[in-house]
């Protein structure tokens, strides 16, 4: 019998739920989470349990019960609830199983918390490029989930991100570096993304910095507006003369728009080449396209300086 792999978003609000008042990220009495039918977590040393209980909603509000906990999953025959602080565990496959994702405890896990400001949270990282460990040529899936590791370079995924920045007003942060340590930044008062009913649609409003705008206006290649592509789920309408889709040519994805101006989950390159690649990691405007060393992005409220 063929498997059929089913992925679907659930949301489990789950009426009160305490969590420490020195990290706040987003509104945490009524918490969303991410659920996978058909996926469970491996045991591993990280794992705390099994527990016996009644529901996938019980086994999702003792993870929020655990300030450790990130991810948990529930075999709904066993009815045996896994906890484990990983917020990108092993799993495997299970026909009765349900994998919960908390975007809170990730998000929070992110948090740079300012003393000064116990109730508010600080910059939380939602991407990050370092060196060439990890590939971020990948599929739509992948990006919706998030992949990588947190320290060194990751995508949090846009059902995450969206979660967060749609709980309250965000603004966006870039930074960047090149191979000649040259440091630039781009800030954005407004940011946000849409649902996966939208493709993830971008929103980014009101400049400011030292690397250059790259929203653009009509006719231009800027990305406000843009909906999210990659490789299997191309949503920018463009095709080069090779055929190739924007995430294609770029050996990345993101909301492109005639595939230019920024390319921050392009193919990583551990050199300077003194000229523009079309499917590096660069801002255009800071320095013309070329290879990047090091990019993150980074949101926060509003109204923390």
């Amino acid at each position: 019998m063929q498997m059929c792999h089913t992925f679907f978003k659930e949301i489990l609000f789950i009426a009160l739920v305490l969590f420490r008042p020195s990290v706040k990220c987003f509104d945490s009495r009524n918490v969303p989470f991410k659920v996978e039918n058909g996926k469970v977590i491996m045991f591993k040393d990280a794992t705390v349990g099994p527990f016996q209980l009644k529901s996938t909603v019980e086994c999702a509000t003792m993870c929020t019960g655990d300030n450790s906990c990130c991810t948990a999953s529930y075999d709904k025959i066993t009815r045996q609830c896994l906890l484990t602080s990983l917020c990108n565990p092993e799993t495997m496959i299970s026909y009765s199983g349900n994998y919960i994702l908390n975007p809170y405890k990730v998000a929070k896990d992110l948090c740079t918390v300012e003393p000064a400001k116990p109730h508010d949270c600080g910059d939380i990282v939602i991407q990050r490029r370092v060196n060439n460990k990890v590939n971020f040529y990948r599929r739509w899936e992948d990006y919706k989930f998030g992949f990588g590791h947190l320290a060194w370079n990751f995508w949090l995924g846009n059902d995450n991100i969206h979660t967060i920045v749609n709980s309250r007003s965000y603004m966006i942060r870039f930074d960047l570096e090149d191979w000649a340590g040259n440091v630039r930044y781009a800030e954005y008062e407004t940011f946000r993304i849409g649902d996966e009913s939208s493709n993830y649609t971008l929103t980014l409003e009101d400049y400011d910095g030292n690397a250059g705008d790259i929203t653009g206006d009509s006719g231009t290649a800027g990305i406000d507006g843009q909906p999210f592509s990659t490789y299997d789920r191309d949503n920018a309408n463009y095709i080069n003369l090779f055929g190739q889709s924007c995430a294609d040519q770029n050996r990345g994805a993101w909301w492109y728009n005639q595939c230019g101006l920024a390319n921050l989950n392009g193919y990583y390159y551990y050199y300077p080449t003194g000229g523009y690649i079309v499917n590096a990691i660069y801002w255009q405007p800071f320095n013309g396209g070329q290879p990047l060393k090091s990019v993150s992005m980074k949101i926060r409220f509003n109204n923390v300086k």
